[in-house]
């Protein structure tokens, strides 16, 4: 993920819901939570949204934002070039 300028991960539960483990996998809320930290303390950024709706409104709120970021350089080269043609 290290190789995108904005990378995430969004996560449709909390923490209390990590905690309580209440999905199909076998997999532990120990093993999730400390993956996660695992993962975090290697620079990846993960957002506990609390549900699905909450999730997909960060999701597109952080990429308008990263987009926008990326987008700024573009608008700067075409006002030099606009300003040079005038």
């Amino acid at each position: 993920m290290k190789g995108f300028d904005a990378h995430f991960v969004v996560i449709e539960a909390s923490y209390a819901d990590l905690r309580q483990g209440e999905w199909r996998s076998k997999v532990t809320p120990k093993q999730v939570i400390e993956s996660i930290c695992s993962w975090k303390s290697q620079g990846n950024s993960f957002v506990l949204a609390g549900d699905r709706v909450t999730a997909e409104a960060l999701a597109g709120s952080i990429l308008f934002h990263a987009f926008k970021k990326k987008i700024e350089p573009v608008k700067r080269v075409i006002k030099e070039l606009t300003k040079k043609k005038n």
